[in-house]
């Protein structure tokens, strides 16, 4: 089997193969001049031809500073109609307003390759401004800080400073092994790993687990490098069985494997997260 990657595709972390591409996009309600605490939704639909729902691409979850996003579980289903098969994605993404200004909605774009026309094609999301006011309460409140900031801000400024002079060894030491802490690499894996689960991505989920299982692991070894609760191992299963079961239910939750993963990380010692393995062979295999 020779696998090719479509030209042009290079830079693209996410591609389809398909002769059509249809992508329809809904606001509930239409942005315009909102208030703070307004909630809107924005439901996404995809629909490709002989590629599943599961395959298509998940809808970002990014928005503008001021905006709080809540993602919800895609919705995927696979149909024939009239001997074609058809794959849907329907993501529903809901925005809470928190802050005023002048918050604008990044376009999506979605590509795909036409095997037919050889030719990579796009559709394109346009990008939506909306106005959000400020309050009489909070107006007041900006003007009032405004007349303090004069005479609190050079004194703040300077007493950040005097602390670090003095403290400025304890403060670098503790950056480095703070930094080295949450960027290992097991632990990026980890965050990968849940970021997968909260969206409910499957593939990507099962991706970064396999990736955690094997991280650092000794080629020799057979055990993987992470210890596993029987919540997670019934959790992969079931994820396991909705990406290569005969069978498979239509959506899959991925809340329960990282309520899971939470909890039996939790319950490690500090000290334990990444026990070393040992090299040693059994004593009485």
């Amino acid at each position: 089997m020779e696998i090719k990657r479509p030209p042009g595709t290079e830079g693209l972390n996410f591609v389809i193969t398909t002769q059509a591409l249809t992508v329809d996009e809904n606001w509930s309600p239409r942005p315009g001049t909102l208030q703070i605490g307004d909630v809107i939704k924005r439901t996404i639909s995809q629909r490709a031809s002989a590629v599943p729902g599961m395959a298509l691409a998940p809808t970002p979850n990014n928005a503008p500073a001021g905006v709080r996003v809540y993602p919800t579980v895609s919705d995927i289903s696979d149909r024939t109609e009239r001997g074609t098969f058809l794959g849907q994605r329907t993501d529903v993404v809901t925005y809470l307003i928190q802050k005023p200004g002048t918050h604008v909605m990044p376009a999506l774009v979605y590509y795909w390759w036409n095997p037919v026309t050889e030719a990579l094609e796009t559709v394109k999301l346009a990008s939506v401004p909306f106005e959000v006011p400020a309050t009489t309460d909070e107006s007041l409140s900006e003007s009032g800080s405004a007349a303090k900031i004069p005479w609190l801000l050079p004194l703040i400024i300077g007493a950040i400073i005097a602390l670090f002079i003095w403290q400025r060894g304890w403060i670098i030491s503790g950056y480095k092994h703070f930094k080295a802490a949450i960027e290992s690499p097991q632990r990026v894996a980890q965050r990968r790993l849940l970021q997968a689960c909260r969206t409910s991505d499957a593939p990507t989920a099962y991706t970064a687990w396999c990736n955690l299982q094997h991280l650092d692991k000794p080629a020799a070894l057979e055990q993987p490098a992470t210890s596993t609760t029987f919540e997670v191992q019934s959790a992969i299963a079931e994820l396991e069985r909705y990406l290569y079961g005969a069978h498979h239910h239509r959506v899959w939750n991925g809340s329960i494997l990282a309520g899971a993963l939470s909890a039996s990380w939790s319950q490690q010692p500090k000290g334990q997260r990444n026990p070393p393995s040992s090299k040693l062979p059994p004593l009485n295999p």
